[in-house]
């Protein structure tokens, strides 16, 4: 069923992300291409770049730089932001800020001792941020 505007986050709405495994294979999801293919054709407004199975591999273990730039690339030329996830520590948020995602997203890098299934870390949340934030001066 096509989703509406409304549904896609247009004004106040929340909106619906289209979600890309780096390790699509192993998720039995549809192939990158065609989620940025169907993304573009259906003018979502968000693509998350994130990892299905969370077992210690990483977003860059499964896909290069250059592809992430060229996905950014094509989704930045039709208006379409694009966000950064998959077992993401502070060393991968320093590597990809040249990607220049709209956003990281980040979970375990969040937590305590590195841990998903920990409590949030506010310390580590700040680090995070300046992180960022001294990678996007």
């Amino acid at each position: 069923m096509p989703l509406s505007p409304q549904s896609r986050g247009e004004g106040d709405n929340p909106q619906t992300v289209v979600v890309i495994y780096a390790d699509w294979q192993r998720a039995s999801s549809p192939a990158p291409e065609e989620l940025l293919d169907f993304a573009i054709a259906e003018a979502f407004r968000v693509v998350l770049i994130d990892t299905w199975q969370k077992d210690g591999l990483r977003l860059t273990d499964f896909v290069s730089m250059e592809t992430l730039r060229e996905w950014r690339e094509r989704l930045s030329a039709t208006d379409i932001s694009f966000a950064i996830a998959g077992s993401l520590q502070e060393c991968d948020i320093a590597e990809l800020a040249p990607v220049a995602p709209r956003w990281f997203a980040v979970r375990g890098a969040a937590c305590v001792q590195n841990r998903r299934e920990s409590h949030i870390d506010i310390d580590r949340v700040r680090s995070i941020k300046r992180l960022i934030d001294n990678c996007s001066a």
